[in-house]
């Protein structure tokens, strides 16, 4: 009988080995195309370009680092051992949960061990090679240079969320304030307000790159910070999904002292759920005009916008 039941490979092992390849295959070679496409461009299209001249140096200093590094066989071999270890060291963990979910984060220390045994691997093979260390350095400080310039969509991506996080932020606040609810005892619901404001990104997955409009505890965390005073618990409500069955109890319209809905042109506007029938809201505004409803299916909420 296999480990913690059939019935658990059944349902979880197929989702976490999909998981697995998003992030490690089609997640990575997606970073290193369209990443490394659309990095080129943003370097012309920000004016940055002189980045990418300077980049080779230190992909240089790389390389010629590299002829220090110590020949020992038993330091191949040892290195090899390690680094064949901490490849599944981060993700092992998911096989053992009722609910497996990888990030991307989850796999940055597997690449310390896939870069360890690459390099020994390498190493190893072309030990008699005269060619071969410097084959390998060279194959290193190429791989550097492709890295750091697919690097540069993904900063230029992280950096436009921070930019929104204080925009969205800073909105929040105001009005927050200027409607008298700003309130640690209150949880506030913001209809329409969704993780990522990117029109573009290399590679989508998970919560691969959202801000801190995609959860109660981090949005809330912000606006404490931003505010530098206790803030009220705020829940952004996204579009697509308002809630799902396991979040179900905790995010229905009725479990909120105040809503809001969300427009990225418009900003916030307060608004009022009321019940029109079984799991079915109407929105209204303060003059009561309807500006939306929310339907749930199947133990979704789904809000809808005219």
């Amino acid at each position: 009988m296999l480990p913690f039941g059939n019935w658990y490979w059944t349902v979880f092992f197929p989702d976490l080995l999909s998981q697995l390849k998003a992030v490690f295959l089609e997640g990575n070679f997606a970073l290193l195309t369209k990443g490394f496409w659309r990095s080129l461009c943003l370097l012309f299209s920000d004016g940055i370009w002189p980045f990418a001249l300077l980049l080779p140096i230190p992909a240089a200093l790389f390389f010629f680092a590299g002829r220090y590094a110590p020949e020992e066989e038993p330091h191949r071999k040892r290195a090899l051992l390690i680094g064949l270890l901490l490849i599944p060291a981060p993700w092992l963990p998911f096989f053992v949960l009722d609910n497996p979910w990888f990030s991307f984060r989850c796999a940055a220390f597997s690449f310390f061990g896939i870069a360890l045994a690459a390099d020994a691997l390498f190493r190893l093979i072309f030990r008699r090679e005269p060619s071969g260390t410097v084959a390998a350095r060279a194959a290193a400080a190429c791989l550097a240079l492709l890295l750091s310039l697919s690097a540069v969509a993904e900063i230029h991506d992280y950096r436009q969320t921070a930019e929104d996080d204080r925009q969205i932020g800073g909105q929040i606040l105001e009005t927050l304030r200027e409607d008298g609810v700003w309130d640690p005892g209150l949880r506030i619901g913001i209809l329409n307000l969704n993780p990522s404001y990117l029109e573009d990104s290399s590679y989508t997955f998970h919560e691969h790159i959202h801000g801190v409009t995609e959860s109660e505890w981090a949005l809330t965390g912000y606006l404490t910070c931003l505010s530098e005073t206790p803030s009220p618990s705020v829940a952004p409500l996204p579009g697509v999904a308002l809630y799902r069955p396991w979040n179900r109890s905790g995010m229905l319209p009725e479990t909120f002292d105040v809503l809001y809905l969300y427009d990225p042109t418009e900003g916030l506007r307060r608004v009022e759920a009321v019940p029109a029938g079984t799991d079915f809201w109407e929105l209204r505004d303060r003059s009561g005009a309807t500006v939306g409803t929310i339907r749930e299916t199947d133990g979704v909420g789904i809000l809808y916008l005219p």
